[in-house]
């Protein structure tokens, strides 16, 4: 089938990075935490959109939903946030890059914006990191903006209405809010087929306290030198909600490691 090519050409033709790329991030419950660090990586998992085993990542962002809905009464469901160098995709390409969340647009969170007749690979970008960072030069004008969403005030695209997924991805950027659409329809995915290592490209993980002071979690992290970031599980929160604090805690790394990986941030 063709798909449509101009969003991935105007990206594609956007100026090489200057600086490295920001982390990955990839969100699961807490109750995976325990198999991931014995099993020592991050695995695909079975993908209803795309109908195999996949492994979502978003570029720089926490962004996540979960399925649970509602306020979490127990830990289990207490998302955890692996924030994954980069570099990892020099050893383990991407199969895909989109410019959203695929799930969020095949629950139709997105349908304000994208026209049914649109299919994700019609947003397909370069299946590479910078493709990522291009994206974000061309609409936000930096990483910073883009982490907030907040879309350029400077770069103006021209393109004809007839590149409907162009006319669809400006329209997310610069959505107005009162949409069910939230910051995932923004937010980078970098999907993988293979499973990525922990040892050496996990920088940190954002888990909650009552993990950490468990010896066992607590040496695992020390073997993989993961830095650990807790957080206080508050029953009856929700998923938005802590994830909502994630921005911060996780922004906050950046800020203070940018130094060290040469991040613009």
């Amino acid at each position: 089938q063709k798909y449509r090519s101009a969003l991935r050409e105007l990206v594609s033709g956007q100026p090489a990075p200057a600086s490295p790329p920001l982390p990955l991030t990839h969100i699961t419950e807490s109750i995976r935490l325990e198999a991931i660090l014995m099993e020592r990586q991050l695995k695909p998992f079975p993908c209803s959109v795309f109908g195999d085993s996949r492994l979502y990542t978003f570029y720089a962002r926490p962004a996540y939903r979960g399925t649970k809905e509602g306020p979490l009464h127990n830990i289990n469901f207490a998302p955890v946030c692996f924030i994954v160098d980069a570099s990892v995709t020099e050893q383990q390409w991407p199969i895909e890059v989109f410019p959203f969340d695929t799930g969020a647009l095949s629950a139709g969170i997105l349908s304000h914006h994208i026209h049914k007749d649109l299919s994700p690979f019609d947003f397909a970008l370069d299946p590479k990191i910078s493709s990522a960072q291009q994206l974000v030069g061309a609409f936000f004008g930096s990483e910073r903006n883009y982490y907030i969403g907040t879309p350029s005030q400077t770069v103006k695209l021209t393109y004809p209405p007839t590149d409907a997924e162009l006319v669809a991805y400006e329209s997310l950027v610069r959505r107005s809010g009162r949409g069910p659409e939230d910051e995932r329809g923004t937010s980078i995915e970098l999907q993988f087929k293979d499973p990525l290592p922990l040892e050496g490209k996990v920088l940190a993980i954002v888990l909650p306290q009552e993990f950490l002071d468990l010896p066992d979690i607590c040496q695992a992290l020390k073997k993989e030198k993961i830095h650990p970031i807790p957080y206080p599980f508050i029953p009856d929160h929700s998923i938005k909600e802590f994830v909502g604090a994630f921005y911060s805690t996780v922004g906050d790394f950046y800020f203070r490691r940018k130094k060290r990986y040469g991040w613009q941030w």
